[in-house]
């Protein structure tokens, strides 16, 4: 194994399966987290740290990507700080994605349709 693609479980909260009132700032301001969505993100990040762990320990893997469709912090940044030092141990390092900007980032996604067959809508409207 020479590259990894972990995509653990997550809160999903970066998802439009739900109302998205909580990216508003106005939500943001006025809101006080709920201790039990609090106690499962933090469980959910415990998980994420330890699998993000595992995936880095695999002999010969080159490249470790971290995926989650969150947007909370203590579900991506935190648990990649968290791991940085073990990470660098092995000798990793961070990896900008697309150093180049939107760009290269749109040529990746270009290059990526080749092998995904483009969705067929029933609907006239949808949400990509």
């Amino acid at each position: 194994v020479r590259a990894i693609l972990l995509d653990p479980s997550c809160s999903g909260s970066g998802t439009a399966a739900e109302r998205l009132d909580h990216l508003l700032p106005s939500h943001a301001s006025g809101h006080t987290a709920d201790p039990t969505e609090m106690e499962r993100l933090n469980k959910l990040s415990a998980f994420q740290k330890k699998a993000l762990r595992h995936a880095l320990s695999f002999p010969g893997v080159e490249r470790v990507v971290y995926s989650t469709c969150s947007i909370h912090q203590v579900e991506n940044e935190d648990v990649i700080k968290s791991v940085l030092p073990i990470a660098m141990s092995f000798g990793f390092q961070l990896a900008t994605p697309f150093p180049n900007g939107t760009a290269e980032a749109s040529q990746f996604l270009k290059a990526l349709s080749i092998y995904f067959e483009p969705i067929q809508w029933k609907t006239k409207k949808a949400f990509l």
